[in-house]
Formats: C-alpha cells, structure tokens, sequence
C-alpha cells in the first residue's frame, strides 16, 4: 500500500494564487482539501477543481477558507 505525503508552502493572501497549481485548502465546512485552483464564478468564490475527473468542479466561498497553501511536492511512501 503506497501513501503520499504532500510539500506545502503556505499563503498569506489570495490574490497571489497560482492557477491550475495543487493547494492544500482548509475550509471551515469541507474540512482540509487537495484541488487545483481557478478562478470562481465571481471574486468571492474559487473553482476547485479535482485531478479526478470523477470528480466534477465546485466552487468555494472565500470567507469558508481558514488557510491555504500551495503544494511544491510530494512523496510517496510505502
């Protein structure tokens, strides 16, 4: 069984978000999520967006967001 350990580098703002990049986003209702992030239907919203493509985009309220980091590795360990 093969676990994946990710390498954050956590933002203090999100104006300077890297598009289609993986974050570490912890929300106040979904709890901690690993998405890509676009641009959302509006300046309060970002798109989150799965590697899964099971998986459809959803937005997230910016004021549900408690921190968030981008993602510059991981490792997998077994």
């Amino acid at each position: 069984r093969q676990r994946q350990m990710c390498i954050r580098d956590r933002l203090r703002s999100t104006q300077f978000l890297q598009w289609n990049k993986c974050h570490v986003i912890a929300t106040r209702e979904q709890g901690i999520l690993v998405k890509r992030l676009m641009p959302g239907e509006d300046k309060k919203h970002l798109r989150a967006v799965s590697d899964n493509k099971e998986y459809p985009p959803f937005d997230i309220p910016v004021d549900e967001i408690t921190g968030i980091a981008v993602v510059v590795g991981h490792v997998g360990l077994e």
